[in-house]
């Protein structure tokens, strides 16, 4: 049986849209760029691995 609101799916994404306009409220572009950057280079050193951590 579904849930009314669409279940965990739908709560997870409602979460991340919040907290994606909360953090565009709080933060200047310069700022956002920035986080956009360490977030790419946080997921491509997830994605390779960090030798450093072997």
């Amino acid at each position: 049986m579904e849930r009314p609101g669409g279940g965990f799916a739908a709560g997870a994404e409602r979460a991340r849209n919040v907290m994606a306009h909360a953090v565009v409220e709080f933060y200047n572009p310069a700022q956002l760029r920035g986080l956009q950057r360490l977030n790419v280079l946080h997921q491509q050193e997830a994605d390779t691995g960090d030798p450093a951590e072997r």
